[in-house]
């Protein structure tokens, strides 16, 4: 299993990695921009993942090759790793509670292995010319790899595949059928971003 380091990646470990390791761990994630880098699988995550020397996070890599996620799940007890069709007997309890099984609904890259296709505009904003909607702004980065829409109360970093919205939180991403904002402009929101959509299609 292998794991492809997003360009910039290093810009999410800013605010989660404030000490000397983690000046290290950016200055890591900047020489391997680009790069296809190994994934231990002894124990799985849904969106992280554990390489020789760092944990790295969805945010940070733009592809997945190999997934070894595939047909496998944790148990919900002890966190075994276990195949398909398999239950976890480790302990007394581990039955009851169950698997967590890895799908493409709860692990992004399992339905995205080459991730979404990336934005191919070097940058889009409603403050340079785009419709306004309400009291937000929808902007889109090429070299993050992400839309967001912002007022001063509330920011959304998101990825858009044409029908279902994908929340960044810092770590990974949470699949949703909407955005939380406005009812009243979500209608002009997805139009504005399926027109995007087309364009880079």
């Amino acid at each position: 299993m292998k794991a492809l380091i997003k360009k910039n990646a290093y810009i999410w470990a800013t605010d989660y990695f404030r000490t000397a390791i983690g000046a290290e761990f950016k200055q890591w994630l900047k020489d391997n921009e680009g790069k296809w880098i190994d994934i231990e699988t002894d124990c799985l995550f849904d969106n992280q993942y554990n390489t020789e020397k760092y944990r790295i996070y969805d945010s940070m890599i733009d592809a997945i090759s190999d997934d070894a996620r595939i047909n496998k799940g944790k148990c919900k007890y002890c966190g075994t790793m276990v195949n398909a069709g398999e239950t976890c007997e480790k302990y007394a309890d581990c039955k009851d509670y169950g698997i967590d099984w890895f799908t493409p609904t709860n692990t992004y890259f399992l339905k995205y292995p080459n991730g979404a296709k990336n934005i191919q505009h070097d940058y889009i904003s409603c403050r340079t010319g785009y419709q306004k909607f309400g009291t937000y702004h929808l902007e889109a980065f090429k070299d993050l790899d992400y839309y967001r829409i912002s007022n001063c109360k509330k920011t959304i970093n998101f990825k858009f595949d044409g029908e279902k919205y994908y929340i960044h939180n810092g770590i990974g991403y949470t699949e949703k059928s909407f955005l939380d904002i406005p009812y009243s402009i979500r209608g002009k929101v997805l139009a504005k971003l399926q027109e995007l959509q087309k364009e880079i299609q």
